[in-house]
């Protein structure tokens, strides 16, 4: 038999004295953070959405026929007209669990639900089963309402065993030696969540890094994350002996970076010449070695291209350095997948991962394709148009016929072209 270890964490958005009922419609769940309370549910729809409580229907005491049906049992009200009841209400729970709700909200510490599907199984903070794929967003809120400090995953789905107790932030430090010049020290880190760095050397104590050191020495380096978890390494430095530049950049992803010319290295890697291309959004660290002069050049890449729209033999298509969502609007409902054939006018919006957006309308003409042969064939037009085939013109929304030879025409101004079947 599973064992399941529940730990519960406050919604930040309540105060102390009040919570959410979560409503998990995977397994038919529900329970309170609060009070380590869990219930049985029944749902008959795939809800959802997070709502407060607007109030508590109490049935009237009506005395003679009534010619509207009301509900007979009482029923808690969600501000977005759903009902939580125990035969009746969008959301069913047992009669014990129900009336504890109702207390409870009357008492101004029932404030709202939140119901989704979270298939996802804890036994520990060590052994979580995700069931089916999710995305780490739905993955963060579901383990948020069990533990206070969790690991992060790094992919944006989530699916397997998973681990999540808090890992050490990952702290790899590489120093570089050049003769007669002195010590670059290169720190990478690995963590979910935000870090601080910092450094000791010879009683002095500092944050982040570059740092210029006057004399030879051990350097230690730490890193430390919000949840307080720490990393250190300690690495022996020669000074710096030749004049330093510091300079800082904003810079387009996907755009080419043209440095001055002189040897590069961006990060641990020597850099095959004085031109590149960011590929990703972030911050990157360049060294420039010349002579008796080096250059820190710190390059803050960002992304505020928006995706770039384009009709191409009546797809859709679109161009950008992120993942893009998409909506497309034909003739004034939303489809999914290519368009219909025929001519329409379609609306496309694009948002990419940072929130450009960018959006057109395109008349599309998507040509007429069919087969006939020596047996009549039906090809459906979708409404009434205007044929035009071998110099005749006709009304209508079906095509009906056979050809022993490919045929061309128009459909309403679209291209036909009736190929023969082989």
């Amino acid at each position: 038999m599973k064992s399941l270890f529940i730990f519960f964490s406050l919604i930040a958005s309540f105060s102390c004295f009040s919570y959410i009922l979560v409503v998990n419609t995977y397994n038919g769940t529900c329970f309170v953070p609060f009070e380590n309370v869990f219930s049985h549910v029944e749902v008959e729809e795939d809800l959802s959405f997070f709502s407060g409580v607007a109030y508590v229907y109490e049935p009237p005491d009506i005395k003679g026929k009534v010619s509207i049906k009301l509900p007979e049992e009482k029923l808690i009200v969600l501000e977005n007209g759903r009902t939580i009841g125990v035969l009746e209400g969008d959301i069913r729970v047992p009669r014990e669990f129900f009336e504890k709700l109702v207390k409870d909200f009357e008492e101004g510490i029932f404030k709202g639900v939140r119901i989704d599907r979270f298939p996802i199984e804890i036994y520990s903070i060590e052994k979580i089963h995700v069931k089916e794929p999710v995305n780490r967003n739905k993955f963060v809120e579901f383990l948020s309402y069990f533990f206070k400090k969790f690991e992060m995953p790094k992919e944006w789905i989530v699916y397997g065993d998973i681990n999540a107790k808090p890992q050490k932030p990952v702290l790899d430090v590489y120093p570089v030696t050049f003769p007669d010049f002195g010590t670059v020290v290169f720190v990478k880190v690995g963590d979910s969540y935000r870090y601080n760095i910092l450094w000791e050397f010879d009683g002095r104590k500092g944050k982040n890094i570059p740092v210029v050191l006057e004399k030879s020495g051990t350097l230690k380096i730490s890193v430390k994350n919000e949840l307080g978890l720490a990393s250190s390494q300690t690495v022996y430095v020669e000074p710096l002996k030749f004049r330093r530049e510091h300079y800082e950049l904003i810079w387009e992803l996907g755009k080419k970076l043209i440095l001055p010319e002189m040897t590069w290295f961006s990060s641990l890697e020597r850099m095959e010449n004085h031109e590149l291309v960011p590929r990703v959004p972030g911050i990157m660290n360049l060294f420039g070695f010349k002579d008796d002069s080096m250059i820190h050049m710190v390059v803050r890449v960002v992304d505020r291209t928006p995706p770039e729209l384009e009709l191409m033999d009546g797809k859709i298509t679109v161009h950008d350095m992120t993942a893009v969502d998409l909506t497309i609007v034909c003739d004034g409902k939303p489809i999914r997948g290519s368009i219909p054939l025929g001519k329409h006018v379609v609306y496309v919006k694009a948002v990419d991962t940072y929130g450009n957006s960018s959006e057109k309308i395109f008349l599309v003409k998507n040509p007429y394709v069919t087969k006939m042969g020596k047996k009549p064939k039906v090809m459906y037009l979708g409404k009434e148009e205007k044929i035009k085939i071998c110099g005749i013109t006709l009304s209508g929304h079906i095509l009906y016929g056979w050809s022993s030879q490919c045929l061309k025409g128009q459909v309403d101004g679209v291209d036909l072209e009736i190929e023969v079947e082989r």
